[in-house]
């Protein structure tokens, strides 16, 4: 007795299977392109959902770069939001209390205000200083990630004014975490990526390396 299999049912098995994962490995991501127009949505290369920042900071203004970045740049980069007005801007993401996240914020200048000067500021994660944003050029590429402990619902992002040019910022991701991601944070204590190796790879690369 013989058994006839269609390669097209095993296609159709097989791309089910991985929408399934897809949609379970977004379950609980927020993933935020600043500066995008409000009520705007789009996928990204990686398939991913992005959404607009303007619900998320009643600060700030929109602007879409048009020049002055790589052809190749992910669309996350193509547009930003700057922050003129205040010392102390800030973003307030939702998120479920007790749970460990990574945050991932992303940067490129642009000469967005034609002024052939990039700015130098502060990010914040609440009231901690997260990093100093300090880009080398006008087209570098540049992220940034913390590992943190979300003690109440909502996580505050915020840009502040240093004197040495007006904020900016081109897009956050959060990502939460499994007990199974070894990263160990809690209340008090945050985590922040120094550098990514590339196991196999001919190099390491850092958050400041374009790519």
């Amino acid at each position: 007795m013989s058994m006839m299999i269609n390669p097209f049912g095993i296609f159709l098995l097989l791309c089910h299977s991985s929408t399934l994962l897809l949609v379970a490995a977004q379950k609980g991501f927020l993933n935020i392109d600043c500066g995008l127009p409000a009520n705007t949505t789009y996928r990204s290369e990686t398939t991913l959902e992005y959404v607009s920042d303007s619900k998320f900071t009643s600060n700030g203004f929109e602007k879409q770069l048009d020049s002055g970045i790589p052809n190749d740049a992910p669309t996350i980069y193509r547009t930003l939001r700057y922050f003129p007005c205040y010392k102390r801007n800030c973003y307030s993401l939702p998120v479920t209390q007790g749970t460990n996240y990574l945050v991932r914020a992303s940067f490129i200048y642009g000469n967005y205000d034609r002024s052939n000067t990039v700015p130098t500021f502060d990010l914040y994660l609440g009231v901690d200083l997260w990093e100093t944003i300090k880009l080398d050029n006008a087209t570098q590429m540049y992220w940034t990630e913390i590992f943190s402990s979300a003690v109440t619902g909502t996580i505050s992002i915020c840009l502040v004014d240093t004197s040495m040019g007006v904020p900016f910022i081109s897009g956050l991701e959060l990502r939460p975490l499994s007990g199974a991601d070894g990263y160990k944070v809690n209340a008090t204590s945050s985590l922040v990526t120094f550098r990514i190796i590339d196991v196999g790879g001919e190099k390491e690369r850092n958050s400041k390396e374009s790519f």
